[in-house]
């Protein structure tokens, strides 16, 4: 798993580019971290300094992968995939502000389809879609709670302040993010739910390779740490079947992490872009792995051009493609029928009645 991060970071970030790559992979339902990977030597040259560990580092906003958390809000709420919302373009907020103006946000031109289901709004990264569904919820508490449950960390600003200041652009994904913590969130679906603390320290031994005995004299373990049903396991199994589609090839052309896909396996997946192509991420998952990339300058502010469907899907495919080749495809859950419905539901009334 290290290497092949190694190798596909660094056949699209080379060593020395002012992008950072970094790519970072856990293991659902365990914690245990599988790879870190970055196109940097961490330490001193006479010429510079990287003191930054930027796998665990937040800087930068994952843009469109945070969507998944209002999603999972929606789904919690008993609002199913199948919740069709017509948003105009641009949209401008009933709830959230700019400050003191409104909060008006654009689709970008692949993903301006004026009425969608959530279901195709994930897969087509509609930005008018799920501000109208954050909009339908009512404040950004759900979501932020839910990240938070998932195994995201908010420092910059703490979740507490997020749900107080109310902050719309929650659902895409401008708060600094750490690496490690969206791989591990997007963890916690492919283990239906559950949530591990991520940890790359799987035994401690002693000079002879034998367990290390604490000072009870019992060997010091590393055991999961781990939160079943942080979210609902129909909530989870849900999402990765809908997630698939954005990877997987299928009928509609307007997917956008389909560099990601790897033959003959299920592959769940969300493609983010921040404010100003500043950064660009994807978070992609199996039921046996779970890694997210993100590309960035860490120094300032670069635009980085392609989105996450361009560098983050290709370096997460060409990590990944040497993992998976050769063996058995391992199925993802089904989704719970009582949060797909196909027929309307009281949130499909409400809302066409509300005029959304």
């Amino acid at each position: 798993m290290q290497v092949a991060g190694d190798r596909a970071l660094r056949r699209t970030v080379p060593m020395g580019d002012p992008l950072a790559g970094v790519y970072t992979a856990v293991q659902p339902g365990t914690g245990h971290v599988l790879a870190m990977s970055v196109n940097r030597r961490y330490g001193c040259t006479e010429a510079d300094c990287e003191s930054v560990l930027l796998p665990t580092a937040r800087s930068q906003g994952s843009g469109s992968t945070y969507k998944v958390f209002t999603a999972a809000a929606a789904l919690e709420r008993g609002i199913p995939t199948s919740h069709t919302i017509t948003a105009d373009n641009p949209y401008t907020s009933r709830v959230y502000r700019n400050g003191s103006e409104p909060y008006t946000v654009r689709a970008y031109a692949a993903a301006d389809i004026r009425t969608m289901t959530m279901e195709q709004a994930l897969y087509r990264s509609s930005n008018t879609y799920f501000m109208a569904l954050q909009d339908q919820l009512g404040s950004v508490e759900g979501p932020v709670r839910v990240a938070e449950r998932m195994g995201m960390h908010f420092t910059a600003t703490s979740a507490d302040a997020l749900v107080g200041q109310n902050r719309g652009s929650f659902t895409l994904g401008a708060e600094p993010t750490s690496p490690l913590d969206l791989a591990n969130a997007y963890a916690t679906l492919a283990a239906s739910g559950t949530r591990c603390e991520p940890t790359p320290v799987v035994a401690v031994l002693d000079r002879g390779g034998e367990p290390l005995a604490g000072p009870d004299g019992r060997p010091l373990a590393v055991d999961p740490d781990c939160t079943p049903e942080a979210v609902a396991p129909g909530v989870a199994d849900t999402l990765a079947q809908v997630l698939r589609k954005d990877v997987e090839p299928g009928p509609d052309p307007t997917q956008t992490g389909a560099a990601a896909y790897v033959p003959g396996h299920q592959i769940a997946g969300k493609t983010g872009t921040s404010q100003g192509g500043f950064s660009v991420a994807f978070a992609g998952f199996t039921p046996e792995y779970s890694a997210s990339v993100m590309v960035f300058n860490p120094k300032r502010n670069q635009e980085v051009s392609g989105g996450g469907g361009d560098k983050g899907a290709t370096i997460w495919h060409d990590a990944m493609a040497p993992v998976l080749t050769g063996d058995p495809m391992v199925p993802f859950p089904p989704a719970d029928p009582a949060l797909t419905g196909s027929q309307d539901s009281a949130a499909d009334r409400a809302s066409r009645e509300d005029g959304d």
